[in-house]
């Protein structure tokens, strides 16, 4: 894991975050049809991409090489649904971290935040195993993504 910058908001985004962001609030309270998923938009994507180096934001592995990428809400889309078209919201990440992290929201102890907190003194990586020198959040964090298993 390591520090991330966020990238420029796509224009795609800019445009259309208020409008999507409602249409995704009615079909929440009417679920009828596919979830609308308009965050998977290819520019959005190229950009996410661009600013991970194609890597999953947590564990750095290379996405493309063995699966398809997976656009990540840090804070859940399902607890946090205005925040589903948010810029600062998403990034990349790998289907095994993102199937772990799961709908994982806990306020006193979120996962650490690759654009915001200090990773790479809280988490350090040996070969495969990953270590924590922070505290809880780094804990719950490798435990979670399960990033310190061989």
């Amino acid at each position: 894991m390591i520090q991330l910058c966020q990238g420029t908001q796509p224009q795609v985004l800019v445009d259309n975050c208020e409008d999507w962001t409602a249409e995704y609030g009615e079909w929440r309270e009417n679920p009828a049809g596919t979830e609308p998923r308009r965050y998977a938009h290819p520019e959005i994507r190229l950009a996410l991409e661009s600013e991970t180096n194609s890597k999953c934001a947590y564990c750095e592995g290379r996405i493309r090489d063995v699966a398809y990428t997976h656009i990540e809400h840090k804070l859940p889309k399902r607890k946090h649904p205005k925040l589903v078209y948010t810029w600062e919201n998403l990034t990349i990440a790998c289907p095994r971290c993102n199937t772990n992290k799961g709908d994982y929201d806990i306020p006193e102890c979120r996962l650490l935040e690759p654009y915001v907190d200090n990773v790479e003194e809280d988490v350090v990586f040996y070969g495969p195993l990953a270590l924590s020198r922070g505290g809880a959040r780094a804990r719950a964090t490798i435990t979670r993504l399960d990033l310190g298993i061989l």
